[in-house]
């Protein structure tokens, strides 16, 4: 049959997130207002839990996940029934990467951690798992047009600058290869963090008083020391503010098609 040229109607919004953020920063508080998140929480990270319990939370499904086939068994159940779920949560990518190179030293190097390490094999394969592991969220995410949140913590990495000095900048804490696929992955990748100001300086060479504020900033544009983009055209900075609820709106509304816009 001859294949005929036509225009498809867009598909229903659904948000591919990578969220990178210092500790305490607020990663979790993100995705959980957004529309009926579910949260897989690696079996270190019960942030989400300890929120929920003290109210400072809304109530949202989650699930504790115990090793690496216990969290692709998950996405399976989830790709064949989404039961409800219109955001996934995964709290947080760099504990379950770990999960993934100890899957790979059980079943490819007979448990030993040497061989694993011996001329990097260990860490091709957990690479080529983790890629897997993307192309099933891919899937989820295409087929029922389901929200992903990938929370990662952050690290900091040299920057070998071929124009100049080199320099630290902030990155996911994962291994270089995997990083490598988690960023190029998501149409959202974004740095959250503290940002300090000096208050009583109104110029640059002016010194201020030894005062300071915290506020919290998402950062949606690659910039020298942070890796982000934004296929949907977000602010390269966000103010976010202390009100928790506010932090999902905050992004969405760059995100959504606003009415009376084509």
């Amino acid at each position: 049959m001859p294949r005929k040229v036509e225009i498809q109607p867009p598909p229903e919004l659904a948000v591919k997130f990578v969220l990178v953020g210092q500790e305490g920063v607020g990663k979790t508080s993100f995705p959980a207002y957004a529309p009926k998140p579910h949260f897989l929480m690696h079996k270190m990270e019960r942030g989400y839990q300890t929120l929920a319990s003290a109210g400072r939370l809304p109530s949202c499904t989650s699930a504790v996940v115990e090793d690496w086939q216990d969290l692709l068994g998950w996405i399976d159940d989830l790709i064949a029934n989404p039961q409800g779920v219109k955001t996934l949560v995964l709290d947080a990518l760099t504990g379950f990467a770990a999960d993934c190179e100890e899957y790979i030293t059980q079943t490819a190097f007979g448990g030993s951690r040497a061989r694993f390490t011996d001329f990097g094999k260990g860490y091709d394969l957990s690479a080529d798992e983790f890629r897997k592991f993307l192309e099933s969220l891919e899937r989820l995410h295409q087929e029922h047009r389901m929200n992903v949140v990938c929370l990662v913590h952050s690290n900091t990495t040299r920057f070998k600058n071929p124009d100049g000095n080199d320099y630290d900048r902030w990155a996911g804490d994962l291994r270089d290869k995997v990083w490598d696929m988690v960023r190029r992955w998501p149409d959202e990748l974004l740095f959250m963090k503290f940002e300090s100001t000096t208050i009583g300086a109104k110029r640059p060479e002016d010194k201020g008083k030894g005062r300071g504020r915290d506020e919290r900033v998402i950062q949606a544009r690659h910039g020298a020391t942070t890796d982000a983009k934004s296929r949907h055209g977000l602010p390269a900075r966000i103010e976010i503010g202390n009100d928790v609820s506010q932090v999902w709106p905050a992004v969405w509304r760059h995100i959504e098609p606003q009415k009376g816009t084509k």
